[in-house]
């Protein structure tokens, strides 16, 4: 799963992540990371298949980490996935499906809103990518999954707002893409019809 920081234990007093929480019988890794994203913290745990906390980096380094196959419970809302375990809590990084960025590492993926559940209908998103020290930006498509030809990725050049590429459930990406900037912002729009996956898009200054 992306933005997974791994499994950890939960004595449970106080929970592993110390901020908001709640429960859900129709809870997902995305309605969780959705949840703790608004309120403001970097990062999000499920646990028990239907329990979300919320907490930042404080909480996940004073926290021992656990094997993976102990995060074993399935998502109450979405049997493929899966929401930590009986005591043990599985942490992701919030910034997986947001719906903007402001990204200026040399390197990193952007996912589709609410990725990996299905981007939602009517998105609006904008990504602004500005790698340091980078004179181009290479972009590799790790996953394209749109089916509406309204739904769409937009690259275009930061500096100027050029349309530099487009592309929809009609027109596909290319595996790999590289522009002679060093700043591009990624749009993404979507209509009220055929939702589906989305993307990820890895970035390389």
């Amino acid at each position: 799963m992306p933005g997974y920081v791994g499994c950890f234990l939960d004595s449970g007093n106080p929970p592993a992540l110390t901020g908001s929480s709640g429960t859900s019988t129709k809870l997902t890794v995305q309605v969780c990371i959705r949840f703790c994203r608004k309120k403001g913290y970097k990062f999000a745990g499920v646990e028990a298949g239907y329990a979300c906390f919320c907490g930042n980096a404080f909480d996940v380094s004073a926290r021992e980490r656990v094997s993976a196959v102990q995060c074993d419970q399935v998502c109450f809302g979405k049997s493929s996935e899966l929401c930590g375990g009986d005591g043990h809590i599985g942490i992701y990084d919030v910034s997986v499906g947001a719906c903007e960025g402001n990204v200026t590492r040399t390197e990193g993926i952007i996912y589709s809103p609410n990725f990996p559940d299905d981007y939602g209908a009517d998105s609006n998103c904008s990504w602004r990518v500005r790698p340091q020290g980078a004179g181009s930006v290479r972009l590799d498509f790790r996953l394209f999954e749109v089916r509406d030809r309204n739904d769409q990725l937009q690259i275009r050049d930061g500096h100027t707002g050029r349309l530099l590429a487009s592309y929809d459930g009609k027109q596909l990406p290319p595996k790999r893409l590289t522009f002679h900037s060093d700043f591009l912002t990624v749009h993404f729009l979507s209509d009220q019809i055929l939702q589906a996956q989305g993307f990820a898009l890895l970035f390389t200054g």
